[in-house]
């Protein structure tokens, strides 16, 4: 990107670029400005259907009463494909060009947020949730198990990158 005179980014075309069909030259009016995209660093992605509920317990009773509960849902992939689409639209939709996504405890529904973000081009970083207390039963892995899946799922979300 360059901001200038037209004389200026001119010379430092010819002076940087062997061919110029390699960059692509927009210039903006008097009335146009330039803004950069947001960058969000803490998203909850399978909270996004608790968008607007408000915060109306204390935290651990609110997690009680809905994160766990909206949060076993992604073991359903199509719900999990239908939220994450949609949180990655949103986001970006309202200018969030780079966001830190905390994903799901479940290693399918975690790949498919990484998914959504690889179709619709939003720059990401993306983990997987490690639960391994103070959560129910059906909600927690030991920590082995938490180990094991974050090196799946790392090594999964390079090979979607590598492709």
């Amino acid at each position: 990107m360059a901001i200038g005179r037209k004389e200026d980014l001119e010379q430092a075309r010819a002076q940087h670029l062997a061919d110029e069909q390699d960059v692509m030259v927009t210039v903006l009016s008097d009335r146009q400005l330039l803004i950069p995209g947001f960058v969000d660093t803490h998203i909850h992605a399978p909270q996004y259907p608790n968008c607007g509920l408000g915060y109306d317990k204390p935290l651990l009773e609110w997690l009680q009463a809905y994160t766990y509960k909206l949060e076993r849902k992604y073991r359903d992939l199509e719900y999990s494909r239908k939220v994450f689409n949609a949180v990655v639209r949103r986001t970006l939709n309202h200018g969030t060009t780079t966001a830190c996504y905390f994903a799901s405890l479940f290693q399918d529904a975690s790949l498919i947020l990484v998914d959504a973000v690889l179709k619709y081009g939003q720059r990401a970083f993306i983990g997987k949730i490690n639960m391994t207390t103070l959560a129910p039963d059906d909600y927690v892995e030991t920590p082995e198990e938490t180990i094991k899946l974050t090196r799946k799922f790392i090594e999964s979300v390079r090979s979607k990158i590598a492709n």
